[in-house]
Protein backbone atom coordinates (compact mmCIF):
# COMPACT_ATOMS: atom_id res chain seq x y z
CA UNK A 1 0.00 0.00 0.00
CA UNK A 2 1.14 3.78 -0.16
CA UNK A 3 2.18 6.07 2.70
CA UNK A 4 -0.15 8.41 1.58
CA UNK A 5 -3.51 7.30 4.00
CA UNK A 6 -1.18 7.38 6.79
CA UNK A 7 1.84 9.73 6.55
CA UNK A 8 2.20 12.92 6.34
CA UNK A 9 4.43 16.06 7.39
CA UNK A 10 1.66 19.07 7.74
CA UNK A 11 -0.08 19.69 10.84
CA UNK A 12 -3.69 19.45 10.93
CA UNK A 13 -5.38 22.05 12.57
CA UNK A 14 -3.02 24.60 12.45
CA UNK A 15 -3.08 27.99 11.02
CA UNK A 16 -1.45 28.55 7.49
CA UNK A 17 -2.14 32.65 8.25
CA UNK A 18 2.09 33.87 7.95
CA UNK A 19 0.95 37.27 9.13
CA UNK A 20 -0.38 35.33 13.02
CA UNK A 21 2.06 35.33 15.61
CA UNK A 22 3.35 32.29 16.26
CA UNK A 23 2.65 30.45 19.62
CA UNK A 24 6.31 30.31 20.32
CA UNK A 25 6.75 34.29 20.32
CA UNK A 26 8.01 36.45 23.88
CA UNK A 27 8.64 32.46 25.31
CA UNK A 28 10.51 33.58 29.12
CA UNK A 29 13.98 34.07 28.62
CA UNK A 30 13.97 34.62 24.83
CA UNK A 31 15.57 38.24 25.09
CA UNK A 32 18.74 36.17 26.43
CA UNK A 33 19.40 34.12 23.58
CA UNK A 34 20.87 35.54 20.38
CA UNK A 35 21.16 32.82 17.43
CA UNK A 36 23.78 32.41 14.77
CA UNK A 37 23.11 31.12 11.90
CA UNK A 38 25.81 29.94 9.62
CA UNK A 39 25.35 29.43 6.14
CA UNK A 40 27.53 29.24 2.44
CA UNK A 41 26.64 30.94 -0.69
CA UNK A 42 25.97 27.99 -2.49
CA UNK A 43 22.96 26.97 -0.28
CA UNK A 44 21.82 29.88 1.29
CA UNK A 45 19.10 31.17 -1.01
CA UNK A 46 17.58 27.24 -0.93
CA UNK A 47 17.87 26.91 2.57
CA UNK A 48 17.95 30.27 4.40
CA UNK A 49 14.37 31.41 3.39
CA UNK A 50 12.90 28.23 5.42
CA UNK A 51 14.19 29.31 9.01
CA UNK A 52 13.02 32.77 8.05
CA UNK A 53 9.72 31.40 7.63
CA UNK A 54 9.81 29.18 10.65
CA UNK A 55 12.18 29.20 13.72
CA UNK A 56 13.88 32.57 12.95
CA UNK A 57 9.60 33.85 13.40
CA UNK A 58 10.13 32.91 17.15
CA UNK A 59 14.14 34.13 17.74
CA UNK A 60 13.21 37.88 18.70
CA UNK A 61 17.18 38.13 18.27
CA UNK A 62 19.60 36.85 15.43
CA UNK A 63 21.73 37.43 12.49
CA UNK A 64 22.40 35.23 9.63
CA UNK A 65 26.13 34.53 8.60
CA UNK A 66 28.09 32.96 5.29
CA UNK A 67 30.80 33.86 3.31
CA UNK A 68 29.05 36.36 0.90
CA UNK A 69 27.25 39.41 1.71
CA UNK A 70 23.64 39.50 -0.01
CA UNK A 71 20.48 40.15 0.85
CA UNK A 72 17.66 36.95 0.72
CA UNK A 73 13.84 37.93 1.69
CA UNK A 74 14.65 41.14 3.24
CA UNK A 75 17.03 40.21 5.57
CA UNK A 76 21.25 41.08 5.17
CA UNK A 77 23.57 37.89 5.24
CA UNK A 78 26.50 38.67 6.53
CA UNK A 79 30.07 38.01 5.51
CA UNK A 80 31.96 36.93 8.16
CA UNK A 81 35.15 35.73 6.53
CA UNK A 82 35.77 39.36 5.65
CA UNK A 83 37.45 40.01 8.98
CA UNK A 84 40.10 37.54 8.62
CA UNK A 85 43.14 40.00 7.48
CA UNK A 86 43.77 39.98 4.22
CA UNK A 87 47.64 38.84 4.61
CA UNK A 88 46.05 35.53 6.22
CA UNK A 89 44.38 34.99 3.40
CA UNK A 90 46.66 35.33 0.95
CA UNK A 91 48.69 32.24 2.81
CA UNK A 92 45.57 29.66 2.20
CA UNK A 93 44.36 28.47 -1.03
CA UNK A 94 41.01 28.01 -0.40
CA UNK A 95 40.09 31.83 0.05
CA UNK A 96 40.62 31.24 -3.77
CA UNK A 97 37.14 30.65 -4.00
CA UNK A 98 36.35 33.51 -1.32
CA UNK A 99 37.77 36.00 -3.83
CA UNK A 100 35.97 33.88 -7.09
CA UNK A 101 32.27 34.47 -5.15
CA UNK A 102 32.92 38.47 -5.03
CA UNK A 103 33.66 38.24 -8.32
CA UNK A 104 30.72 36.00 -9.33
CA UNK A 105 28.84 38.51 -7.52
CA UNK A 106 30.13 41.23 -8.99
CA UNK A 107 29.67 39.81 -12.40
CA UNK A 108 25.83 38.78 -11.99
CA UNK A 109 26.70 34.81 -11.61
CA UNK A 110 24.74 34.13 -8.19
CA UNK A 111 23.64 30.93 -10.45
CA UNK A 112 27.26 29.50 -10.54
CA UNK A 113 28.05 30.04 -6.94
CA UNK A 114 27.18 26.58 -6.29
CA UNK A 115 29.34 25.27 -9.52
CA UNK A 116 32.06 26.82 -7.84
CA UNK A 117 32.00 25.74 -3.81
CA UNK A 118 30.97 22.11 -4.05
CA UNK A 119 31.60 18.96 -5.53
CA UNK A 120 29.83 16.29 -6.37
CA UNK A 121 30.39 13.37 -3.61
CA UNK A 122 33.51 15.52 -2.63
CA UNK A 123 32.33 17.04 0.35
CA UNK A 124 35.98 17.27 2.23
CA UNK A 125 37.47 18.50 -1.18
CA UNK A 126 34.76 21.00 -1.88
CA UNK A 127 35.77 24.90 -1.59
CA UNK A 128 32.72 26.06 0.27
CA UNK A 129 34.02 22.93 2.75
CA UNK A 130 36.97 24.30 3.22
CA UNK A 131 36.09 27.94 3.95
CA UNK A 132 33.33 27.02 6.13
CA UNK A 133 36.50 26.25 9.12
CA UNK A 134 37.23 29.81 8.55
CA UNK A 135 33.94 30.62 9.85
CA UNK A 136 33.13 29.67 13.18
CA UNK A 137 36.13 31.75 15.36
CA UNK A 138 35.35 35.07 13.33
CA UNK A 139 31.95 34.22 14.59
CA UNK A 140 32.51 34.46 17.69
CA UNK A 141 33.62 38.23 17.55
CA UNK A 142 30.12 39.24 15.73
CA UNK A 143 27.85 37.21 18.33
CA UNK A 144 29.94 39.28 21.28
CA UNK A 145 28.37 42.89 19.48
CA UNK A 146 25.14 41.72 20.52
CA UNK A 147 24.79 41.36 24.01
CA UNK A 148 23.35 38.47 25.51
CA UNK A 149 23.50 35.49 28.54
CA UNK A 150 23.71 33.28 25.74
CA UNK A 151 24.49 32.50 22.22
CA UNK A 152 22.87 29.46 20.20
CA UNK A 153 25.21 28.28 17.11
CA UNK A 154 23.19 26.16 14.25
CA UNK A 155 23.33 25.61 10.56
CA UNK A 156 20.56 25.64 7.49
CA UNK A 157 19.99 21.79 8.40
CA UNK A 158 19.60 22.07 11.65
CA UNK A 159 16.49 22.20 13.23
CA UNK A 160 15.65 24.20 16.39
CA UNK A 161 13.08 23.46 18.88
CA UNK A 162 12.90 27.20 20.28
CA UNK A 163 10.43 26.43 23.24
CA UNK A 164 12.84 23.64 24.36
CA UNK A 165 16.17 25.67 24.10
CA UNK A 166 14.77 28.50 26.13
CA UNK A 167 12.98 25.61 28.66
CA UNK A 168 16.92 23.97 29.25
CA UNK A 169 19.33 27.35 29.56
CA UNK A 170 16.85 29.04 31.75
CA UNK A 171 17.75 25.98 34.29
CA UNK A 172 21.31 26.68 33.67
CA UNK A 173 23.58 29.85 35.59
CA UNK A 174 24.58 31.92 32.23
CA UNK A 175 27.43 33.78 34.62
CA UNK A 176 29.37 30.41 34.08
CA UNK A 177 31.41 29.27 31.45
CA UNK A 178 29.13 26.93 29.42
CA UNK A 179 29.92 24.90 26.07
CA UNK A 180 26.95 22.93 25.20
CA UNK A 181 26.52 20.89 22.37
CA UNK A 182 26.33 17.40 20.75
CA UNK A 183 29.43 15.48 21.32
CA UNK A 184 31.86 14.38 18.25
CA UNK A 185 35.24 12.78 18.39
CA UNK A 186 38.56 12.84 16.38
CA UNK A 187 40.24 10.32 18.25
CA UNK A 188 40.38 11.40 21.97
CA UNK A 189 39.70 14.80 21.09
CA UNK A 190 35.85 15.91 21.55
CA UNK A 191 34.09 18.78 20.43
CA UNK A 192 30.53 20.11 19.95
CA UNK A 193 29.19 19.35 16.74
CA UNK A 194 28.45 22.44 14.33
CA UNK A 195 25.77 20.38 12.59
CA UNK A 196 23.90 19.92 15.69
CA UNK A 197 24.07 22.99 16.91
CA UNK A 198 25.81 24.21 20.07
CA UNK A 199 25.61 27.00 23.09
CA UNK A 200 28.03 29.04 24.73
CA UNK A 201 27.53 30.76 27.52
CA UNK A 202 28.73 35.11 27.06
CA UNK A 203 31.33 34.44 29.93
CA UNK A 204 32.41 31.24 27.28
CA UNK A 205 32.36 33.72 24.68
CA UNK A 206 34.19 36.17 26.10
CA UNK A 207 37.16 34.40 27.58
CA UNK A 208 37.16 32.97 23.78
CA UNK A 209 37.71 36.28 22.55
CA UNK A 210 40.15 37.62 24.39
CA UNK A 211 42.62 34.66 24.24
CA UNK A 212 42.16 34.43 20.09
CA UNK A 213 42.84 38.30 20.47
CA UNK A 214 46.14 37.04 22.49
CA UNK A 215 47.08 34.91 20.12
CA UNK A 216 45.76 35.49 16.95
CA UNK A 217 48.38 34.09 14.79
CA UNK A 218 48.52 30.68 17.23
CA UNK A 219 44.98 30.19 16.29
CA UNK A 220 45.51 31.07 12.81
CA UNK A 221 47.60 28.09 12.81
CA UNK A 222 45.46 26.19 14.56
CA UNK A 223 42.49 26.69 11.94
CA UNK A 224 44.98 26.15 8.97
CA UNK A 225 45.66 22.82 10.57
CA UNK A 226 42.52 21.48 11.68
CA UNK A 227 39.69 20.50 9.22
CA UNK A 228 36.73 21.45 10.85
CA UNK A 229 35.33 24.93 12.36
CA UNK A 230 33.52 23.23 15.53
CA UNK A 231 36.60 21.29 16.00
CA UNK A 232 38.86 24.22 15.90
CA UNK A 233 36.13 25.97 18.92
CA UNK A 234 36.51 23.04 21.12
CA UNK A 235 40.78 23.26 21.09
CA UNK A 236 39.85 27.05 22.38
CA UNK A 237 37.38 25.94 24.72
CA UNK A 238 39.69 22.96 25.65
CA UNK A 239 42.98 25.91 25.78
CA UNK A 240 40.26 27.74 28.69
CA UNK A 241 39.54 24.73 30.70
CA UNK A 242 35.91 24.90 29.70
CA UNK A 243 34.46 21.16 29.07
CA UNK A 244 31.79 20.60 27.48
CA UNK A 245 28.76 19.53 28.39
CA UNK A 246 27.81 16.61 26.55
CA UNK A 247 24.15 17.14 25.76
CA UNK A 248 23.27 14.15 23.39
CA UNK A 249 20.42 12.92 23.06
CA UNK A 250 18.47 16.69 23.46
CA UNK A 251 20.79 17.84 20.82
CA UNK A 252 20.22 15.41 18.31
CA UNK A 253 22.70 14.10 15.30
CA UNK A 254 19.87 12.30 13.86
CA UNK A 255 16.57 13.64 12.20
CA UNK A 256 12.98 12.70 12.26
CA UNK A 257 12.92 9.63 10.30
CA UNK A 258 16.46 7.93 11.17
CA UNK A 259 16.68 8.36 14.62
CA UNK A 260 15.96 5.14 16.36
CA UNK A 261 12.79 5.31 19.00
CA UNK A 262 14.41 3.60 22.02
CA UNK A 263 15.35 3.86 25.90
CA UNK A 264 17.88 5.93 24.75
CA UNK A 265 15.64 9.24 23.78
CA UNK A 266 12.32 8.70 24.17
CA UNK A 267 11.75 10.59 27.58
CA UNK A 268 14.47 13.48 26.66
CA UNK A 269 13.25 16.55 25.09
CA UNK A 270 14.32 17.52 21.87
CA UNK A 271 16.61 20.81 21.30
CA UNK A 272 17.73 20.18 17.71
CA UNK A 273 18.47 17.84 15.01
CA UNK A 274 21.02 17.98 12.20
CA UNK A 275 20.43 16.79 8.54
CA UNK A 276 16.68 18.21 8.41
CA UNK A 277 15.44 18.84 5.06
CA UNK A 278 13.79 22.20 4.87
CA UNK A 279 10.27 19.93 4.82
CA UNK A 280 10.91 18.31 8.06
CA UNK A 281 12.36 21.66 9.46
CA UNK A 282 9.10 22.66 8.68
CA UNK A 283 6.85 20.33 9.98
CA UNK A 284 8.66 20.17 13.12
CA UNK A 285 8.51 24.33 13.42
CA UNK A 286 4.51 23.68 12.77
CA UNK A 287 4.13 21.19 15.57
CA UNK A 288 5.71 23.01 18.31
CA UNK A 289 3.46 25.65 17.48
CA UNK A 290 0.06 23.39 17.66
CA UNK A 291 1.61 21.65 20.63
CA UNK A 292 2.47 25.41 22.20
CA UNK A 293 -1.38 26.24 20.97
CA UNK A 294 -3.27 23.77 22.52
CA UNK A 295 -1.86 24.15 26.10
CA UNK A 296 0.02 27.07 26.55
CA UNK A 297 2.90 28.38 25.40
CA UNK A 298 4.67 29.15 28.96
CA UNK A 299 3.36 26.23 31.14
CA UNK A 300 2.99 23.26 27.94
CA UNK A 301 5.48 20.38 28.77
CA UNK A 302 8.57 19.84 26.78
CA UNK A 303 8.13 18.10 23.59
CA UNK A 304 10.20 14.86 24.01
CA UNK A 305 11.29 12.27 21.35
CA UNK A 306 8.13 10.00 22.21
CA UNK A 307 5.97 12.96 21.37
CA UNK A 308 7.15 13.38 17.69
CA UNK A 309 6.71 9.64 17.48
CA UNK A 310 3.76 9.92 18.37
CA UNK A 311 2.85 12.59 15.83
CA UNK A 312 4.76 11.60 12.69
CA UNK A 313 5.53 7.94 13.32
CA UNK A 314 2.79 6.60 15.01
CA UNK A 315 -0.05 6.44 12.20
CA UNK A 316 2.19 4.35 10.13
CA UNK A 317 4.38 1.99 12.03
CA UNK A 318 0.97 1.27 14.39
CA UNK A 319 -1.07 0.71 11.09
CA UNK A 320 0.54 -2.78 10.46
CA UNK A 321 0.24 -2.11 7.06
CA UNK A 322 3.09 -3.19 4.78
CA UNK A 323 3.75 0.05 2.65
CA UNK A 324 5.09 0.31 -1.18
CA UNK A 325 8.24 2.59 -2.18
CA UNK A 326 9.27 2.73 1.43
CA UNK A 327 12.93 2.34 3.39
CA UNK A 328 12.61 2.18 6.94
CA UNK A 329 16.04 1.50 7.48
CA UNK A 330 16.19 -2.02 8.98
CA UNK A 331 20.15 -2.88 9.10
CA UNK A 332 20.41 -4.78 11.73
CA UNK A 333 20.20 -8.72 9.43
CA UNK A 334 19.62 -8.83 5.91
CA UNK A 335 19.04 -12.51 4.41
CA UNK A 336 18.91 -13.42 1.00
CA UNK A 337 19.31 -16.91 -0.88
CA UNK A 338 23.03 -17.22 0.07
CA UNK A 339 22.92 -16.54 3.76
CA UNK A 340 23.27 -19.10 5.96
CA UNK A 341 20.63 -21.06 7.67
CA UNK A 342 17.92 -23.27 6.60
CA UNK A 343 15.82 -23.05 3.56
CA UNK A 344 12.69 -21.55 5.45
CA UNK A 345 14.92 -18.84 7.15
CA UNK A 346 16.68 -18.51 3.31
CA UNK A 347 13.11 -18.26 1.81
CA UNK A 348 12.14 -14.94 3.97
CA UNK A 349 14.32 -13.48 0.64
CA UNK A 350 11.17 -14.74 -1.83
CA UNK A 351 8.67 -11.95 -0.77
CA UNK A 352 7.47 -9.45 1.66
CA UNK A 353 5.09 -11.99 3.37
CA UNK A 354 7.87 -13.99 3.83
CA UNK A 355 10.33 -11.64 5.32
CA UNK A 356 7.14 -10.53 7.47
CA UNK A 357 6.56 -13.98 8.94
CA UNK A 358 10.48 -14.18 10.10
CA UNK A 359 10.34 -11.05 11.64
CA UNK A 360 7.22 -12.15 13.67
CA UNK A 361 9.31 -15.05 14.59
CA UNK A 362 12.10 -13.37 15.97
CA UNK A 363 11.02 -11.66 19.27
CA UNK A 364 13.74 -8.68 18.66
CA UNK A 365 12.45 -7.82 15.50
CA UNK A 366 10.54 -5.14 15.34
CA UNK A 367 10.56 -3.53 11.42
CA UNK A 368 11.72 -5.31 8.10
CA UNK A 369 11.98 -4.49 4.67
CA UNK A 370 12.21 -6.39 1.23
CA UNK A 371 13.06 -5.98 -2.27
CA UNK A 372 13.11 -8.48 -4.68
CA UNK A 373 15.56 -11.52 -2.89
CA UNK A 374 16.80 -9.42 -0.11
CA UNK A 375 15.10 -9.55 3.63
CA UNK A 376 16.50 -7.02 6.12
CA UNK A 377 15.12 -7.19 9.78
CA UNK A 378 15.04 -3.84 12.23
CA UNK A 379 15.50 -4.62 16.30
CA UNK A 380 14.61 -0.76 16.58
CA UNK A 381 11.95 1.51 15.57
CA UNK A 382 12.99 3.89 12.76
CA UNK A 383 10.55 6.06 10.31
CA UNK A 384 13.05 6.01 7.08
CA UNK A 385 11.62 7.68 3.86
CA UNK A 386 9.78 7.49 0.67
CA UNK A 387 12.32 6.10 -1.89
CA UNK A 388 12.38 8.83 -5.04
CA UNK A 389 12.03 8.49 -8.75
CA UNK A 390 14.82 6.02 -10.29
CA UNK A 391 17.22 8.58 -10.79
CA UNK A 392 17.50 9.34 -6.99
CA UNK A 393 16.08 6.04 -5.27
CA UNK A 394 19.10 3.95 -6.86
CA UNK A 395 19.21 0.33 -6.32
CA UNK A 396 16.11 0.51 -3.35
CA UNK A 397 13.65 1.02 -6.23
CA UNK A 398 10.80 -1.78 -5.47
CA UNK A 399 11.65 -1.99 -1.75
CA UNK A 400 8.67 -2.46 0.62
CA UNK A 401 8.52 -1.51 4.39
CA UNK A 402 6.42 -2.60 7.74
CA UNK A 403 6.46 -2.87 11.37
CA UNK A 404 5.32 -5.18 14.25
CA UNK A 405 2.74 -2.71 15.80
CA UNK A 406 1.80 -4.33 18.47
CA UNK A 407 5.72 -4.91 19.54
CA UNK A 408 5.54 -0.97 18.95
CA UNK A 409 2.45 -0.63 21.70
CA UNK A 410 3.75 -2.76 23.81
CA UNK A 411 7.30 -0.75 23.89
CA UNK A 412 5.63 2.28 24.19
CA UNK A 413 3.67 0.69 27.45
CA UNK A 414 6.66 0.08 28.82
CA UNK A 415 8.15 3.61 28.48
CA UNK A 416 5.78 5.52 30.58
CA UNK A 417 4.89 7.33 32.70
CA UNK A 418 7.83 9.66 30.98
CA UNK A 419 8.87 12.02 32.81
CA UNK A 420 11.12 14.20 30.71
CA UNK A 421 15.31 14.31 31.90
CA UNK A 422 17.12 17.53 31.00
CA UNK A 423 21.03 17.56 30.96
CA UNK A 424 22.13 20.44 33.92
CA UNK A 425 25.49 19.12 34.96
CA UNK A 426 28.40 17.14 33.57
CA UNK A 427 28.82 12.93 33.86
CA UNK A 428 30.18 12.17 37.31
Amino acid sequence: MSPGGHFEWETPGLSKDASRTPSCKDLPGAGDVFVILKTGAHEARDRVPTHLDTILRCVPRFAIFSDLEETIAGHTVQDVLAQIPKSVREKHAEFEAYDSLKRYQAEGRQGEYQDLMTIANKKEDAPGWKLDKWKFLPLLEKAIEHDARWYFFMETDTNLVWSNLLRWLNQLDPKEAWYLGGPSWFGDHIFAHGGTGFALSKPAVSAAIQTIREKPEHYHEVVSSDCCGDSILSTVMSDLNITLLQSWPMLQGETVSSLDYTERHWCWPIVSQHHMKPEEITAMWEYEQKWLTDTSATTAPPIMHRDVFDRFLGPIVRSGDIVDDWDNLSNDESIDSSSDGDQEYKNSSTNPQACQALCQQKSECIQFSYKTGLCKLGHVIRLGSKIGSAKNGGDKQGMVSGWMADRIKDFQSRMEPCKAQWILEHNK
